[in-house]
């Protein structure tokens, strides 16, 4: 059958109309339906849509309502809504819709054991505010690989492996938003945390001493230099940002005796020594000015022997950053490009190296300067995000991307196994305050501090740990959460049969309708 819908919109104003009119187009547009405005026929509309159905635009064929209800059996209860996203429903069962941007910060956290329903809650959440939001940008991070590429291959969106020929650069750097002034000035944080980042990569091999630490601190300022970036100077920032070989490099110019040893030995390329020049830490003849306008780092033109000692106890540490190394993806400019507007980022090939916190670490950072760039709303998911919050530079991070989200519409979601991970130290603590929507799943066991942090009762506990629902076994998961806005209470988490066989199988509707009916899916509609 052909079958004409007829919508009519009421609003209060012009604009309020026009408004909800592109809100209705977007939202049946998701479902591959055209729509055409009816002009000039107001009157005609009206009749057509009022109680008594008279249809005097006389273009539909009229049904009885069980013929209608047969042939529309896919209708599902309406999941989207104007003031958010319908997580699922309360032990009353009312619904519970949330806004992550109505709250004064717009990061979540959303823990439970593997199997509790996590996961499912988060890609229904996404799919729901895909259909509400048509210019929100998603990016997913997945450390296993084992879930999310599937998700985003099924809608459509894309899925980078993260490997081979992809750049992501530690050192990217930019200007502080004009709104926010020197208090995001990332620079500092940037640097320490480089110095962290490399921390974490050398433990395995005795760690970094505070003596080659100050080294390589040196060398980051060097880097930086090099391309015309002086601390505090906001509009060199704009300059491309250094890459760990040029930290590299400053590493072996104080290995071997300065700037001007290393440039007779054609160490440091030229545009080097003309760059700072410009910058007056130079003079004409490359020795370096009496009085530099600003402070530099010294170990770069003049080291010492026990400078030099420490730096080339360095410079074999970072054979894992050269071409073939497990980390020549974090030396390079930047060239992830996002050509979707759902991107997973599989970094499974990092399982087993070892180097998840460091990898994890540097596409934090890249999500933190993508989401200031981005100019729509930037929905960024970090799973197994434990990973995250071991180094005092990736928390300070977190932090720095929840407390500055509204300036840039982005949204920071952190999914762990246990509410524990966050509140075992102070520090994680604090990450976990800044989140203003907690969602806990099903768990073996809950923590003494994670009782004492949402003073949860016997009966919570109980449910945590024995009686949430799990979907396998009830069709359904449920959780605790608690918000800003809603409190706390414990919510069902629901979706429709066409919805799930969406998230679980894929988007092709005649497979779903011949799985219905038992019959084998035809090859064209």
């Amino acid at each position: 059958f052909q079958i004409a819908v007829y919508i009519e919109l009421l609003a209060e104003s012009q604009e309020e109309l026009a408004e909800t009119r592109s809100q209705v187009e977007t939202i049946l547009a998701e479902q591959d339906v055209d729509t055409v405005v009816l002009r000039r026929q107001q009157f005609e509309a009206n009749g057509s849509v009022a109680p008594f159905a008279t249809d005097t635009i006389d273009n539909t064929h009229t049904v009885q309502l069980e013929a209608l209800g047969t042939l529309f059996n896919l209708v599902e209860p309406p999941i989207y809504d104007e003031d958010g996203i319908l997580l699922g429903f309360d032990d009353t069962s009312r619904p519970v819709v949330i806004d992550r941007y109505a709250h004064s910060g717009f990061a979540a956290a959303i823990t439970g054991k593997t199997g509790s329903g996590k996961s499912y809650c988060r890609k229904s959440e996404v799919y729901r505010r895909m259909l509400r939001e048509p210019d929100v940008q998603f990016v997913l991070f997945d450390p296993a690989g084992d879930d999310y590429p599937y998700f985003a291959e099924k809608l459509g969106g894309e899925v980078i492996r993260f490997g081979g020929n992809q750049k992501v650069n530690p050192m990217d750097l930019e200007p502080p938003n004009r709104d926010i002034g020197e208090t995001e000035d990332t620079y500092a944080l940037t640097v320490r945390a480089i110095v962290e980042m490399l921390h974490t990569l050398f433990e395995a091999s005795g760690g970094l001493p505070p003596a080659e630490e100050g080294m390589l601190t040196q060398a980051a300022h060097y880097a930086y230099l090099s391309k015309g970036i002086v601390m505090g100077q906001y509009d060199t920032y704009e300059n491309e940002s250094p890459t760990i070989g040029d930290l590299i490099r400053g590493v072996k110019i104080i290995s071997v005796g300065g700037f001007a040893k290393a440039f007779e030995q054609e160490i440091v390329p030229m545009e080097d020594l003309l760059q700072l020049q410009e910058l007056n830490i130079l003079e004409s003849d490359g020795q370096l000015a009496e009085t530099p306008p600003f402070a530099v780092p010294d170990a770069i033109f003049e080291p010492s022997e026990a400078h030099r000692s420490f730096a080339e106890a360095l410079e074999p540490k970072f054979e894992s950053f050269k071409p073939g190394g497990i980390n020549q993806n974090l030396n390079g400019q930047t060239n992830l490009d996002l050509n979707s507007r759902l991107v997973v980022m599989d970094m499974s090939s990092f399982a087993d190296t070892g180097e998840m916190p460091l990898i994890l670490h540097a596409m934090l950072n890249w999500a933190y300067l993508e989401a200031k760039r981005s100019p729509s709303r930037f929905d960024v998911t970090f799973d197994e995000a434990h990973y995250l919050l071991g180094r005092e530079s990736t928390r300070d991070l977190i932090n720095l991307f929840i407390r500055h989200a509204r300036h840039y519409d982005a949204g920071l979601t952190l999914m762990s196994q246990t509410a524990h991970e966050f509140l075992r130290t102070p520090e994680a603590h604090e990450v976990y305050d800044n989140c203003d929507i907690k969602m806990l799943f099903y768990t073996q066991s809950v923590a003494e501090e994670t009782r004492e942090y949402f003073d949860l009762s016997p009966e919570e506990v109980n449910y945590l740990q024995s009686d949430a629902p799990r979907g396998q076994a009830s069709g359904f998961s449920g959780c605790l959460l608690s918000s800003t806005e809603h409190g706390r209470r414990r919510i069902e988490v629901h979706t429709g049969e066409f919805e799930h066989h969406i998230l679980d199988n894929d988007l092709d509707p005649w497979a779903y309708i011949a799985h219905q009916e038992g019959g084998v899916a035809p090859s064209e509609p």
